[in-house]
């Protein structure tokens, strides 16, 4: 059973951040065909916030162990990844302070 959640989960990383790696490209050659600085950026705000709502509507809870802390079934490797990306931009945030 553990597998089996471990392959979904990886599969559905891959599928996000592929997703996302094809959104940058198709934005980066949007902008080389002279797309306007403001379109890209009200496209790539649009598709985040529509991919967040999404995200949030699919995985919809009223457990609160699932609620906070996804029922304790994630990972270390993805729950450190996803610590180092908060580290990273609470770093950065600061430094610009």
């Amino acid at each position: 059973m553990r597998k089996v959640f471990l392959r979904t989960l990886f599969r559905y990383y891959s599928f996000y951040t592929g997703g996302f790696v094809m959104f940058l490209l198709a934005l980066a050659v949007a902008e080389y065909m002279g797309m306007p600085e403001q379109w890209i950026g009200w496209t790539f705000m649009t598709a985040t916030v529509a991919l967040y709502a999404g995200i949030g509507i699919l995985s919809r809870t009223s457990d609160v162990d699932e609620f906070y802390v996804a029922g304790r079934r994630v990972p270390a490797v993805y729950n450190g990844m996803a610590t180092g990306a908060d580290w990273m931009s609470a770093a950065s945030f600061i430094g610009l302070a």
